[in-house]
């Protein structure tokens, strides 16, 4: 794992971390909009993209999948833009997207976020999400 930059393994606000039972690490990188996934040595293995500023992160390997918090745009040019932002993304193990919880724009009512910073899901596969 290296030092600034947009590169494989190379970060711009790695944002969070999380460990699955295989012992790979994820990292939530948030201005590079992707997750990087490493060993448990430290060598790049992948990364899943079209993410939209990944921050919150939460790994269920029993269940082949895993959460993603996305932060809205922080952006003018791009603020009024639907489905980029405030949501949490679910995720096969291998990347693949599978739904998306959150509201075409952030917001307060119920099923809308802010800034999803974290994201947990519990045994009865409940989610719960922290802003």
């Amino acid at each position: 794992m290296g030092g600034p930059g947009t590169d494989p393994g190379q970060f711009n606000i790695p944002h969070n971390i999380a460990t699955d039972s295989e012992g790979l690490v994820y990292v939530a990188d948030r201005e590079n909009s992707r997750v990087q996934i490493f060993d448990g040595e430290g060598r790049y293995l992948a990364q899943w993209n079209n993410l939209h500023r990944p921050c919150g992160l939460h790994i269920d390997r029993a269940a082949g999948l895993a959460y993603v918090g996305e932060l809205p745009s922080h952006l003018p040019v791009n603020e009024k833009v639907p489905n980029i932002g405030a949501r949490v993304s679910v995720l096969t193990m291998t990347g693949d997207l599978v739904d998306r919880v959150g509201g075409p724009f952030w917001g307060e009512k119920p099923g809308e976020f802010v800034a999803p910073h974290g994201c947990v899901v519990d045994s009865r596969r409940d989610l719960y999400v922290a802003e």
